[in-house]
């Protein structure tokens, strides 16, 4: 199972930054707030499509494998 995170529409100069806090987020505030946990047995990735493409509005997803939180 994957959680499926899109970074905020950016441009040329700020798409690189926009993934990074992406990332930032879905570590230091989704995940640990969630009721799931990071798959150790999948790996995670960024998806680069039509939409991450062009000048404005770029917009990259970032698939997190997770797994219900152990209690």
């Amino acid at each position: 199972m994957f959680a499926v995170f899109s970074t905020l529409p950016s441009n040329e100069d700020n798409f690189s930054s926009m993934l990074k806090d992406t990332w930032k987020f879905i570590f230091s505030e989704w995940l640990p707030n969630s009721g799931y946990e990071f798959d150790d047995n999948s790996i995670a990735f960024e998806l680069f499509d039509e939409h991450s493409l062009g000048g404005t509005g770029k917009v990259c997803n970032i698939y997190i494998p997770i797994i219900n939180r152990q209690l």
